[in-house]
């Protein structure tokens, strides 16, 4: 209750800024459909009904998974079958046209949840076997199914999290009949509200059960796989992953608030059925089944649309832990591009991280990595270095770094002087930079031996 009350006394000004920040980092949404009119499908939709592609496109895929999910469709990872729901809350509203429409035309508004309580949900879910909460106000319904969850994290909430993962869930009452929900039920989420109650939601869900985290779908199943290559990249995505929890264990700090193995087969199953459906249905042929196999590049899209999502969410949840732990009530600014570059320009020695320059300053903690490239590919057109990517052994992935270097004319849009640059251009590299990176960078002359 006090993350709440501190909620309510926020500044105005704090909400506008905020939302000014989330409003930046922006995606290159033609990059999850390789059809060009497909692409273009999308956007004038999305422009013919009032919308634009950063409402449309969720509520889209969603809608889409949820349709797959309610016909028994899976998606095979590594290790098990994975159901397609996904729960998607966004500032803004839900689209009819791409969520209620086709649910209306499919003869499923019947399992559409606008208004509910904990137990009715649970009665329509246990009767109808299937169930999508459709609405534009979503705070109301969510808020109802935590309010008796903020103590203890149990009840309502657990029942939100097993219906993510397609856990069986039984309830007895003493006066109505048991209610079983099934093993694998299709259950989405997508609804729409205002900033401070989506503040207000993250701020009851991080009780440490895991909602938050999954919030940035008979023998005639439809299952699909990853070929060869996107497997190997869906291993090595999930590797990453399961390093960066251990790692933050290892260090006692708070593992990743994230579901990106469980999120991204997901996305991208509902990707790979919508732009084969479109792709037929627009070029005047009928639309055939979807091919099993679900394409690397699909995945890689995926991934990349599931991490800009997730970082909007990391950067809410950040601000919010800033909010709760403060002790006065003021007006908190947002890091701006400009604040982020200097931080940048200042961070000691000649190259630069995201990780390292997330262990430097405390105020670079906030910073979420799409904030931190866009800095660092300002800095390069400004002449202050170039970004370099590469690969060096046992790595996990690609190395990528800033190596800053003193430009030819010193931009009078700078607010860090020459003085300070060169200082922390002189200082040591931080121990982040690891000695194979080094060494690959000192073989080809990025840096001074």
């Amino acid at each position: 209750m006090y993350a709440l009350s501190k909620l309510n006394k926020q500044h105005k000004q704090t909400w506008g800024n905020l939302q000014k920040r989330l409003n930046k980092v922006q995606f290159p949404y033609k990059k999850l459909f390789p059809n060009s009119d497909v692409q273009e499908f999308v956007k004038n939709k999305a422009v013919s009904v009032g919308s634009c592609e950063g409402y449309f496109i969720p509520s889209l895929l969603t809608t889409t998974a949820y349709l797959l999910a309610s016909k028994h469709a899976r998606v095979q990872t590594l290790t098990h079958n994975q159901l397609l729901n996904i729960f998607t809350i966004f500032v803004g509203y839900p689209e009819q046209h791409a969520a209620l429409d086709p649910l209306e035309q499919l003869e499923l508004t019947s399992s559409v949840i606008s208004k509910t309580t904990s137990s009715g949900l649970v009665k329509l879910l246990a009767n109808q076997n299937q169930g999508i909460i459709l609405s534009p106000e979503v705070f109301d319904i969510l808020n109802k199914l935590m309010k008796s969850d903020e103590e203890n994290a149990t009840g309502d909430v657990q029942l939100l999290c097993k219906l993510f993962s397609g856990e069986r869930c039984s309830y007895h009452y003493s006066t109505e009949q048991s209610r079983v929900i099934p093993a694998n039920t299709p259950f989405s989420i997508l609804g729409s509200t205002q900033l401070l109650n989506v503040a207000k939601l993250i701020a009851k869900m991080d009780h440490g059960h895991g909602l938050a985290d999954r919030n940035i779908y008979d023998n005639g199943q439809l299952h699909f796989t990853f070929e060869q290559d996107a497997q190997q990249l869906l291993r090595e995505n999930i590797d990453q992953f399961v390093s960066e929890v251990n790692e933050a264990i290892r260090d006692g700090k708070v593992p990743p608030k994230s579901k990106m193995p469980e999120l991204v087969p997901r996305v991208a199953a509902a990707m790979h059925v919508f732009n084969h459906t479109m792709t037929e249905l627009l070029a005047g042929v009928p639309a055939s089944s979807p091919p099993t196999e679900i394409d690397k590049s699909t995945l890689e899209n995926a991934t990349e649309f599931v991490n800009h999502l997730e970082s909007q969410k990391g950067i809410l949840c950040q601000f919010l832990k800033e909010i709760t732990n403060s002790t006065c009530d003021r007006t908190i600014e947002q890091p701006t591009l400009q604040t982020i570059k200097d931080q940048v320009l200042l961070a000691p020695g000649p190259v630069i991280s995201y990780r390292s320059f997330k262990h430097g300053k405390r105020s670079a903690r906030a910073i979420a990595e799409a904030e931190y490239c866009r800095a660092t590919a300002s800095l390069k057109e400004d002449g202050f270095g170039r970004i370099v990517e590469f690969n060096v052994p046992r790595a996990r992935g690609k190395c990528k770094v800033f190596v800053k270097s003193t430009p030819n004319t010193w931009p009078n849009t700078s607010t860090v002087s020459d003085t300070e640059f060169r200082n922390a251009l002189s200082k040591p590299i931080h121990s982040d930079i690891s000695a194979p990176m080094r060494a690959f960078l000192q073989s080809n002359d990025y840096i001074a031996s």
